[in-house]
């Protein structure tokens, strides 16, 4: 009786290892087919990424609604990247970031330097550094997120222009090129001694200098 219970536990145990033996090859097998599903093909007038196709343009403005994404959110197949001008994510296509050694990575996929795609890339994210550049010299009191609170600017400034001051001394001015202006450029934020610090919209959002 007691050989055959020694039986019976080692064939449990037996099966017990080819199950879970099986088990973690599947599951390395699934990881590796995952990564491989990764596709980005750049044609001349566009590229197709995992399958979905974006012409130049559409790629470009699927960029101006990119979020950030932290060091902590980036998927395992590219976290070991060193990440030197953040990362962020494009909703339909995946992450989209530039390593320290200036590779661009878009959807996961290393992008071929010299393409359309990764001049465009490399281009946005110089204008992303240039842009939070100019957002970390405007005081944090005056911001809401990337954007300037008008509502602190209740102070009429009298003169041509229409201008607008809060309390520390820092000012709006209306553009003056109005409907004409650059880029829906609204209001020049200056600072007290009457230097633009920053171009704002209509609903304060920092454009650029």
């Amino acid at each position: 009786m007691n050989k055959q219970f020694k039986r019976v536990i080692s064939s449990i145990l037996t099966l017990a290892l080819v199950f879970s033996t099986c088990v973690s090859a599947f599951a390395a097998e699934s990881k590796v087919s995952s990564r491989k599903t990764a596709s980005v093909t750049i044609v001349e007038q566009g590229v197709y990424i995992n399958g979905n196709y974006y012409s130049q343009n559409e790629f470009i403005s699927l960029l101006d609604k990119a979020t950030p994404v932290s060091q902590g959110q980036i998927r395992p197949a590219v976290a070991g990247a060193a990440i030197a001008a953040g990362a962020y994510f494009i909703p339909g296509v995946g992450e989209v970031l530039i390593t320290a050694t200036g590779a661009i990575i878009v959807a996961g996929v290393i992008v071929t330097a010299g393409t359309w795609l990764y001049n465009t890339v490399t281009h946005w994210f110089a204008e992303q550094r240039a842009l939070q550049s100019v957002i970390d010299s405007i005081p944090s009191r005056l911001r809401s997120g990337n954007s300037v609170d008008l509502g602190k600017f209740n102070q009429k400034v009298s003169g041509k222009s229409v201008k607008y001051k809060e309390k520390g001394g820092w000012t709006i001015e209306k553009d003056r090129a109005g409907d004409n202006s650059h880029g829906g450029s609204e209001w020049k934020l200056k600072n007290p001694s009457g230097e633009r610090k920053a171009t704002l919209d209509k609903d304060g959002k920092v454009l650029r200098k």
